[in-house]
């Protein structure tokens, strides 16, 4: 029995085009750690030269629809990219990018499939991912040393300064209030005046670490893996990125939404 065919039978097709040989499918999963985008994995299959040859991949696909929509899945990759090329982020290798969502209903990229477990909110006290307070400190070790070298990302070198022109970081904190009001004023469908009221408090109040660098924007438990090893091998969901004041992801990251009542998740989730 194939599973999801109407993903299977059109990306073998699409992968045959691009290895120059016939692909076979195996092993594909959708995984649902995400909140927007899908994302699936699987094992492709071909001979080359006379030999077998397989490689895990791993597709992510445009969603129709949802909270941060519309989507662009050509600036998610040339994020991608930006980072693999000018940092020591752990990132999944890039293959293609189809902008054409006639293969597979929406465009799609296609990245290497890392092996490991990505936590999540729901699994705080899971004992395979978190069996101590010692290992659960090494990750959070992890998770900060991560942080800050996507912070550390050189924005004009890796060709990102479109996501955030500005040089002040002030005005830098101004333009993202300023998004997420607009963002608010065209999607709300029930007025919620306490909304408003933060917006005002914020462009009181701008308080700055006094820089600009490359901020993840949704850098959180549940987005990134953990390899055999247990250390950080891969970052995920860079839809939120653009350049502005980092600190905005250490505010992010301490939320209290993201512990999912598990106050053991004291920090990102």
């Amino acid at each position: 029995m194939i599973v999801y065919p109407e993903v299977a039978e059109p990306l073998a097709g699409w992968l045959s085009d691009r290895l120059g040989a016939d692909v076979a499918i195996a092993d594909l999963k959708r995984h649902a750690e995400g909140f927007s985008w899908q994302t699936y994995t699987l094992t492709a299959s071909w001979e080359e030269s006379g030999a077998a040859r397989s490689q895990g991949y791993a597709v992510r696909r445009e969603p129709e629809d949802g909270l941060l929509a519309p989507y662009d899945v050509e600036a998610q990759y040339r994020i991608h990219r930006a980072v693999l090329d000018h940092s020591d982020v752990p990132m999944p290798d890039l293959f293609w990018l189809e902008t054409d969502p006639g293969v597979l209903g929406m465009p799609f990229y296609v990245m290497e499939r890392m092996e490991g477990v990505v936590p999540v909110q729901w699994r705080g006290k899971d004992p395979e991912i978190f069996p101590t307070d010692e290992a659960r400190r090494e990750i959070g070790l992890d998770f900060v040393d991560v942080l800050a070298r996507i912070h550390a990302i050189d924005v004009d070198a890796a060709g990102l300064r479109d996501l955030g022109p500005e040089t002040d970081p002030e005005a830098a904190v101004r333009r993202e209030i300023d998004f997420w009001e607009s963002f608010y004023e065209d999607n709300f469908l029930l007025e919620v005046p306490l909304l408003r009221f933060i917006a005002g408090w914020l462009r009181r109040n701008i308080a700055t670490s006094g820089r600009i660098g490359l901020v993840h924007g949704d850098y959180r438990i549940g987005n990134f893996m953990l390899g055999a090893d247990r250390r950080i091998n891969a970052v995920f969901d860079w839809e939120l990125a653009h350049v502005g004041d980092p600190v905005e992801d250490l505010g992010w990251l301490c939320l209290r939404a993201w512990r999912f009542g598990n106050d053991a998740l004291a920090v990102g989730g």
